[in-house]
């Protein structure tokens, strides 16, 4: 079995953007409460992060079948994200702070908050639209994939 990037978090943070970056195609948004099995992700719909009795089941698909686990927020909606949610998770996890380009200091600083709360392995702090901060998560992902290779 081919392990693949679970990308969880609030409808409308840029879940699919990322999906197309890390499949190198251009995907469409999908409204769904399922997930979304691709080549190389797993996309995770918003009632999995809502719903707390949901939480197992997601935890069970990150341990099973995830690389990396991705939590990606935003100040769109509230975080659904438990605190240390990433440590219930054997596999790496990461936290990406999406549409960096949006906010002043004071909302990054809360973002940054939020996702420490999270208690993921790294935090990216990137703008999908814009560019911003891809060169590193593109080398992280590069990293991981190329580990990948001689497991």
């Amino acid at each position: 079995m081919r392990r693949k990037w679970l990308i969880a978090g609030n409808d409308g943070v840029g879940k699919t953007s990322l999906a197309s970056l890390i499949e190198g195609v251009d995907l469409k948004a999908k409204k769904s409460l399922d997930l979304q099995f691709r080549d190389k992700t797993i996309e995770v719909s918003e009632g999995y992060i809502e719903n707390p009795y949901l939480n197992s089941a997601l935890i069970m698909v990150g341990q099973n079948q995830a690389l990396v686990n991705i939590f990606v927020i935003d100040l769109e909606k509230d975080c659904h994200f438990p605190p240390n949610f990433a440590k219930s998770f054997t596999r790496p996890t990461i936290t990406v702070i999406n549409k960096i380009d949006l906010y002043d200091k004071k909302q990054v600083k809360k973002l940054r908050q939020i996702a420490e709360a999270i208690g993921s392995d790294h935090i990216f702090e990137i703008s999908i639209k814009k560019g911003t901060g891809l060169d590193k998560l593109r080398e992280y992902i590069k990293e991981i994939e190329d580990e990948r290779c001689f497991l």
